[in-house]
């Protein structure tokens, strides 16, 4: 048997390949906030300061969803658990364009940030039961080279619907798709 028979034979490529299209999922959506974030500050009236509960309330709420991760995967396992995630992020996404107020902004960017915690955790979880022996660490490296991707290609389209006129609630529903195809 070959050695690259028997690094591959280490992998659940199904596991691999979920965990890295999570991760462009959410290294998408998560640089599509900063383009919009003007034009989110205008639209509601919010001081730069106010304005920032978008990213504030995403990243603590990313932490405590991530604390909770191993107590779900061990109750629902792990791929329903990236799916759920999945879906969490993209509403929440989505809904962010239905705030018009702070308040509002506020809990549905904690919506995006459930999803976004659960999935910051569960994607390394995927590759550490999808990838076992000297492959497993050429796949994590991969997975966060994953990120890098998601950031070169998501400020194209943003660009792309700046040109076609659309506003930051309309993009902010259409990168569910991003996220449907991830699922």
């Amino acid at each position: 048997m070959s050695k690259v028979t028997s690094v591959t034979g280490a992998v659940i490529w199904s596991l691999v390949i979920l965990g890295y299209g999570t991760l462009f999922c959410l290294g998408s959506l998560d640089n599509a906030r900063g383009p919009y974030f003007q034009d989110i500050i205008l639209d509601l009236g919010l001081s730069d300061t106010q304005a920032s509960v978008l990213f504030a309330m995403t990243s603590s709420m990313g932490f405590i969803a991530g604390r909770l991760v191993p107590r779900w995967v061990g109750q629902f396992r792990l791929v329903p658990v990236v799916r759920g995630g999945l879906l969490v992020m993209g509403v929440g996404f989505a809904s962010i364009s239905l705030a018009h107020s702070l308040l509002g902004l506020a809990v549905t960017s904690a919506l995006f940030g459930l999803g976004f915690g659960i999935l910051n955790v569960a994607e390394n979880l995927l590759i550490l039961e999808g990838a076992k022996g000297p492959v497993r660490r050429r796949l994590f490296s991969g997975l966060h080279g994953m990120y890098a991707v998601a950031s070169l290609i998501s400020p194209l389209i943003p660009a792309l619907l700046f040109k076609l006129g659309w506003g930051w609630r309309d993009a902010f529903v259409a990168y569910l798709t991003i996220v449907l195809l991830g699922l």
